[in-house]
């Protein structure tokens, strides 16, 4: 399968390591999707342009960075 047969998941997490892991796990169990990773929904919103067909959110996205928008 190329890429351009893949479909993209975005992954918005403020932990990077959590990220990682989930898409490496997504990535690894699910064939055919391709992962993007965004450490706030600000940054995953500018990319929505490459239309994915799911985003998986942390809900507290403002653990490490305060100033992203959270669940307030």
């Amino acid at each position: 399968m190329n890429n351009s047969d893949k479909r993209l998941l975005f992954i918005v997490d403020d932990n990077v390591s959590y990220a990682n892991m989930a898409g490496v796990y997504l990535s690894s169990n699910l064939p055919g999707i391709e992962t993007k990773i965004f450490t706030t929904g600000e940054a995953c919103l500018h990319a929505m342009n490459l239309n994915p067909f799911a985003v998986v959110l942390d809900y507290f996205l403002n653990t490490k960075f305060e100033s992203a928008r959270s669940e307030e």
